[in-house]
């Protein structure tokens, strides 16, 4: 039985490097397909490109800075 590795990022389109991210976003042109496909698909010639990728930064806590006067 094989275990499933969770991986750090969703498997779709959107992250592939075979895709081109349309101008409306929602589309990506599949250079493996020849075709617009949405871009939450994913299909067995999905590859992950590091640099689409948008990380979450923690927000920080608000603080007061001291004044000098």
């Amino acid at each position: 039985m094989r275990c499933k590795k969770e991986l750090p990022y969703d498997k779709c389109c959107f992250y592939c490097e075979k895709g081109a991210i349309q101008e409306n976003g929602e589309t990506v042109y599949c250079q493996k397909k020849k075709q617009e496909v949405p871009a939450d698909q994913v299909c067995h010639a999905f590859s992950y490109d590091l640099l689409r990728r948008k990380p979450e930064f923690p927000k920080l806590p608000d603080v007061e800075l001291p004044t000098l006067d």
